[in-house]
Protein backbone atom coordinates (compact mmCIF):
# COMPACT_ATOMS: atom_id res chain seq x y z
CA UNK A 1 0.00 0.00 0.00
CA UNK A 2 2.93 2.47 1.01
CA UNK A 3 4.29 1.82 -2.46
CA UNK A 4 1.05 2.42 -4.39
CA UNK A 5 0.56 6.01 -2.31
CA UNK A 6 4.31 7.15 -3.02
CA UNK A 7 3.12 6.18 -6.69
CA UNK A 8 0.02 8.04 -6.46
CA UNK A 9 1.08 11.15 -4.63
CA UNK A 10 4.15 11.38 -7.39
CA UNK A 11 1.99 11.29 -9.88
CA UNK A 12 -0.69 13.91 -8.78
CA UNK A 13 1.88 15.97 -7.03
CA UNK A 14 0.16 15.30 -4.07
CA UNK A 15 1.07 16.76 -0.56
CA UNK A 16 -0.08 15.80 3.25
CA UNK A 17 -0.79 18.73 5.24
CA UNK A 18 1.47 19.38 8.14
CA UNK A 19 0.44 17.59 11.16
CA UNK A 20 0.06 21.43 13.18
CA UNK A 21 -2.62 21.65 10.50
CA UNK A 22 -4.50 18.60 10.90
CA UNK A 23 -4.17 19.10 14.52
CA UNK A 24 -5.57 22.76 13.99
CA UNK A 25 -8.31 21.66 11.64
CA UNK A 26 -9.17 18.74 14.40
CA UNK A 27 -9.14 21.01 16.92
CA UNK A 28 -11.88 23.85 14.95
CA UNK A 29 -13.82 20.70 14.18
CA UNK A 30 -13.79 19.82 18.06
CA UNK A 31 -14.89 23.32 19.01
CA UNK A 32 -17.93 23.09 17.04
CA UNK A 33 -19.14 19.77 17.93
CA UNK A 34 -19.01 20.84 21.11
CA UNK A 35 -20.69 23.92 20.82
CA UNK A 36 -23.40 22.08 18.70
CA UNK A 37 -23.77 19.73 21.95
CA UNK A 38 -23.61 22.73 24.80
CA UNK A 39 -27.07 23.95 22.67
CA UNK A 40 -28.38 20.30 22.35
CA UNK A 41 -27.85 19.95 26.13
CA UNK A 42 -28.40 23.63 27.53
CA UNK A 43 -31.48 23.51 29.32
CA UNK A 44 -30.08 20.07 31.10
CA UNK A 45 -26.82 22.04 31.62
CA UNK A 46 -28.62 25.27 32.88
CA UNK A 47 -30.66 23.61 35.64
CA UNK A 48 -27.81 21.98 36.92
CA UNK A 49 -25.00 24.73 36.45
CA UNK A 50 -23.67 24.73 40.11
CA UNK A 51 -23.60 21.07 41.09
CA UNK A 52 -20.74 19.80 39.39
CA UNK A 53 -21.74 15.31 39.91
CA UNK A 54 -24.56 16.83 38.11
CA UNK A 55 -23.06 17.96 34.74
CA UNK A 56 -20.79 15.03 34.78
CA UNK A 57 -23.74 13.15 35.05
CA UNK A 58 -25.53 14.94 32.47
CA UNK A 59 -22.19 14.53 29.99
CA UNK A 60 -22.35 10.94 30.65
CA UNK A 61 -25.96 10.65 29.89
CA UNK A 62 -25.41 12.09 26.44
CA UNK A 63 -22.73 10.06 25.57
CA UNK A 64 -24.15 8.37 22.67
CA UNK A 65 -25.58 11.65 21.35
CA UNK A 66 -22.09 12.91 21.65
CA UNK A 67 -20.64 9.96 19.39
CA UNK A 68 -23.75 10.21 17.24
CA UNK A 69 -22.98 13.51 16.27
CA UNK A 70 -19.43 13.33 15.56
CA UNK A 71 -20.18 10.30 13.48
CA UNK A 72 -22.53 11.59 11.65
CA UNK A 73 -20.57 15.27 11.17
CA UNK A 74 -17.37 13.69 9.70
CA UNK A 75 -19.57 11.09 7.55
CA UNK A 76 -22.07 13.92 5.94
CA UNK A 77 -19.04 16.58 5.57
CA UNK A 78 -16.14 14.05 4.47
CA UNK A 79 -18.76 12.03 2.01
CA UNK A 80 -20.66 15.61 0.45
CA UNK A 81 -17.41 18.13 0.73
CA UNK A 82 -14.30 15.84 1.00
CA UNK A 83 -13.73 17.92 4.44
CA UNK A 84 -15.04 18.75 7.43
CA UNK A 85 -15.68 22.49 8.64
CA UNK A 86 -12.55 22.30 10.41
CA UNK A 87 -10.15 21.03 7.30
CA UNK A 88 -11.65 23.40 4.54
CA UNK A 89 -10.48 26.08 7.02
CA UNK A 90 -6.99 24.48 6.50
CA UNK A 91 -7.44 23.47 3.10
CA UNK A 92 -7.26 19.96 3.43
CA UNK A 93 -9.56 17.21 1.96
CA UNK A 94 -9.81 13.45 2.40
CA UNK A 95 -9.72 11.23 -1.09
CA UNK A 96 -10.27 7.95 -1.56
CA UNK A 97 -6.82 6.48 -2.83
CA UNK A 98 -8.70 4.49 -5.23
CA UNK A 99 -10.63 7.51 -6.98
CA UNK A 100 -8.61 10.36 -5.69
CA UNK A 101 -12.30 11.94 -5.07
CA UNK A 102 -14.32 12.26 -1.64
CA UNK A 103 -14.73 8.56 -0.63
CA UNK A 104 -18.25 7.07 -1.57
CA UNK A 105 -20.89 6.42 1.21
CA UNK A 106 -19.90 3.08 2.52
CA UNK A 107 -15.79 3.93 3.25
CA UNK A 108 -16.93 7.31 4.60
CA UNK A 109 -19.13 5.91 6.73
CA UNK A 110 -16.46 3.38 8.29
CA UNK A 111 -13.85 5.97 8.38
CA UNK A 112 -16.57 8.10 10.48
CA UNK A 113 -17.58 4.81 12.73
CA UNK A 114 -13.62 4.16 13.35
CA UNK A 115 -12.64 7.46 14.12
CA UNK A 116 -15.32 7.80 16.82
CA UNK A 117 -14.81 4.73 17.93
CA UNK A 118 -10.86 6.07 18.43
CA UNK A 119 -11.77 9.32 20.25
CA UNK A 120 -13.76 7.06 22.90
CA UNK A 121 -10.05 4.81 22.92
CA UNK A 122 -8.38 7.40 24.20
CA UNK A 123 -7.33 8.82 20.32
CA UNK A 124 -5.29 5.70 20.07
CA UNK A 125 -5.99 4.66 16.65
CA UNK A 126 -5.43 9.33 16.00
CA UNK A 127 -2.41 8.11 17.22
CA UNK A 128 -1.03 5.99 14.19
CA UNK A 129 -1.10 9.27 12.18
CA UNK A 130 2.45 10.61 13.76
CA UNK A 131 3.88 7.00 12.81
CA UNK A 132 2.82 6.89 8.86
CA UNK A 133 4.74 8.56 6.19
CA UNK A 134 1.48 9.55 4.84
CA UNK A 135 0.16 10.49 8.12
CA UNK A 136 -2.55 7.74 7.29
CA UNK A 137 -4.53 7.61 11.11
CA UNK A 138 -5.94 3.89 12.06
CA UNK A 139 -9.14 5.41 10.15
CA UNK A 140 -8.10 6.75 6.93
CA UNK A 141 -5.88 3.25 6.78
CA UNK A 142 -9.20 1.17 7.12
CA UNK A 143 -11.12 3.52 4.95
CA UNK A 144 -8.74 3.77 2.45
CA UNK A 145 -8.19 6.98 2.38
CA UNK A 146 -5.85 9.98 3.06
CA UNK A 147 -5.54 13.30 3.72
CA UNK A 148 -3.80 15.88 1.11
CA UNK A 149 -3.15 19.28 1.26
CA UNK A 150 -4.81 21.72 -1.03
CA UNK A 151 -2.24 24.48 -0.47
Amino acid sequence: MKDRLEEIFERENLRTPSMFRRIMAYTIDDLLISLLMVVILWDRIEAHASDPEAMIGIINAALLEIVAIRFFYQWIFVTFYGATLGKMLFKMRVVSIDTLDNPALIPSAIRSAIRAAGEILFYIPLAVAFMDSFKQALHDKVAKTVVVSLA
